[in-house]
């Protein structure tokens, strides 16, 4: 009997994708309520989306925004904000890093795009950061899991700050999504 409940248990969970072990599913509060556990602090929340602070893979100050779809009151994606960097080599080092630790967990990534764009002189850090800002340069690399999509990405915000970002996506909820769309239709 034990078994037979460890393989259900198991066969459950990798239904969805999971983040920092929590499978992307349920509602909106119970997902919040599990990061808060681990020590996420709320900052606040706007239309489905609740964001909130916290430590993840080894980074102190990054910024998670939950998302559900609130036809459903279902989780179906995360954006983690790893915490802002001022020169190219700090930036790309995390990046790399990060991308690193994703492909030993998930293996050879899907895509990857690592090009600047446009043509922006690169003499230097302060040229490289300026094409981050000018999103002259993409640099995303995206794995394609039974059970979602993840990809890596270096960013720039409205402020002109720079910084890596990390997005979760869950099949099975996104399929929902997509099916209700279809149906409306």
């Amino acid at each position: 009997m034990l078994v037979i409940a460890t393989l259900f248990m198991d066969a459950q969970s990798s239904e969805h994708l999971t983040f920092k072990g929590i499978p992307i599913d349920g509602s909106l509060a119970g997902f919040v309520q599990k990061l808060q556990q681990d020590g996420f602090t709320t900052l606040g929340n706007a239309e489905g989306v609740v964001f909130l602070e916290g430590e993840f893979a080894a980074y102190k100050a990054c910024v998670v925004a939950v998302q559900s779809l609130e036809q459903f009151d279902l989780v179906s994606s995360i954006w983690v904000r790893f915490p802002e960097r001022d020169t190219w080599s700090s930036l790309s080092g995390d990046y790399i890093h990060l991308k690193e630790l994703l492909t030993e967990k998930y293996g050879t990534p899907a895509e990857e795009i690592e090009e600047f764009v446009d043509d922006i002189p690169l003499y230097g850090d302060l040229f490289m950061m300026h094409a981050v800002r000018m999103n002259s340069c993409e640099c995303m690399t995206t794995y394609e899991v039974e059970n979602g999509l993840i990809q890596l990405a270096i960013e720039s915000d409205s402020d002109e700050k720079c910084f890596v970002s990390l997005y979760y996506a869950d099949k099975k909820n996104s399929e929902r999504v997509r099916q209700k769309a279809l149906d409306d239709l």
